[in-house]
């Protein structure tokens, strides 16, 4: 019989279970933080990452060298159209990334809640 100062002990099944569960929480907590910065990463997507921004500044480039050599004013005309294209282009594609990034978290933040209940 136990006396009422006897420690509980517990068998060492028992532990090795309540220490598999933590570790399984930890890992899960871990993968779900890493998810959630490369979401938020995702979400602060420059638009200097995109090509488009970098072709429209070498056609600006291209434009004010070309602009001084040739004087050429339909020229200039037509690089100045060029650049706005890519730059507005650019924009774009980089506020879909933005965008398409939310919806995911917005997912993710969903199915979190649901895991919770």
């Amino acid at each position: 019989m136990k006396t009422i100062g006897e420690p509980i002990l517990e068998d060492d099944a028992s532990g090795e279970a309540w220490f598999q569960r933590g570790v399984t929480l930890l890992e899960g907590r871990k993968q779900e933080r890493e998810i959630e910065e490369r979401l938020k990463k995702r979400m602060a997507h420059p638009v200097v990452f995109e090509p488009a921004f970098w072709i429209g500044i070498v056609t600006a480039v291209a434009a004010a060298w070309t602009s001084n050599i040739t004087h050429e004013r339909s020229l200039l005309v037509f690089y100045v159209i060029m650049i706005i294209t890519q730059l507005c282009s650019a924009l774009d594609t980089a506020s879909q990334k933005r965008l398409k990034a939310m919806l995911d978290w917005i997912e993710h933040q969903k199915t979190k809640e649901k895991q919770m209940e």
